[in-house]
């Protein structure tokens, strides 16, 4: 079974250029953490929207964001159990973390009953991904230890 562009996909892809707002920001802002996630967020979308009759493309972004959310969710348990953050950043962070999985889960369930409206459900998902990463630029955590936590719980078993 083959997927079908439909006509308002190319949408998509013009949202995806929205993903270079927070890489510029992370470079102006030194957060070379951030950087490197949405230097392939922007890269993977683009890609995926650009050149949708590629199914390795698909395959490559559909499962590099799933890595990136649970690195950004598993950052922000990090975050709150070791920083002193105010609870207001708790309420945004996990909102739009939340909100993403939301519109993302909708997407499913439209696809079956209404699949035109899975196209402004996943720029949803776009414009909340911006907001996590600019909500990320003023909590002073560097993502890159989640993945060295996780590195050392891993190889206390090995």
């Amino acid at each position: 079974m083959t997927w079908t562009m439909s006509p308002y996909e190319k949408y998509l892809y013009i949202t995806s250029h929205f993903f270079l707002i927070p890489v510029f920001l992370s470079i102006y802002m030194e957060r070379y953490d951030i950087l490197w996630v949405t230097t392939s967020i922007l890269v993977t979308s683009l890609l995926r929207w650009g050149k949708p009759d590629e199914i390795i493309y698909q395959y490559i972004d559909h499962n590099w964001v799933k890595i990136i959310f649970l690195l950004v969710f598993m950052s922000g348990v990090d975050i709150f159990m070791t920083t002193n953050v105010d609870e207001l950043f708790i309420i945004w962070y996990y909102g739009s973390i939340f909100s993403i999985l939301f519109y993302w889960l909708m997407e499913w369930v439209f696809i079956f009953i209404h699949p035109k409206i899975i196209i402004p459900l996943h720029m949803y998902v776009h414009f909340y991904t911006i907001i996590l990463t600019i909500i990320l630029f003023h909590i002073d955590y560097n993502l890159n230890q989640t993945i060295y936590k996780f590195k050392d719980f891993l190889f206390r078993f090995m």
